[in-house]
């Protein structure tokens, strides 16, 4: 199943101050991640995602994706399973004249029953991301 989304960012949007959308999903594994940045953002728009208040992809927490022309592609192959499960996606952009949108798409795999079962016993389990209470 995917998710989409997409961020249109402001002219000037700053880091530390980044535009933000939320994604609400629920308990799942995250299978890929796209980002697609257009032609015209040359590296001055940055985008980054956050689980309850954390920096989870880049991994680098003082990281951003960057680009233009094209889509960033990774597959983190992480469960989100503590609630609220609610994905963060923010970004900033260096233009000062122009906003830019970017478009997230998101694979995910939802867990629990027969099948996860025999996955794991087959190939073992994945990456857990637990909230920060754990």
């Amino acid at each position: 199943m995917s998710y989409s989304k997409q961020l249109e960012i402001p002219a000037s949007t700053l880091k530390t101050a980044p535009a933000s959308i939320d994604i609400e999903i629920p308990p799942t594994l995250v299978d890929r991640v796209e980002i697609t940045f257009p032609s015209g953002c040359v590296g001055l728009v940055g985008v980054r995602f956050q689980f309850q208040g954390r920096v989870i992809w880049p991994y680098n927490p003082d990281g951003w994706f960057r680009g233009n022309g094209q889509t960033v592609i990774f597959s983190p192959n992480i469960e989100l399973v503590d609630q609220p499960n609610t994905l963060t996606i923010e970004a900033y952009n260096d233009d000062d004249t122009y906003k830019h949108t970017v478009y997230v798409i998101i694979d995910v795999e939802f867990k629990g029953g027969f099948l996860d079962f025999w996955k794991s016993v087959f190939f073992g389990s994945s990456t857990r991301i637990n909230s920060l209470a754990s």
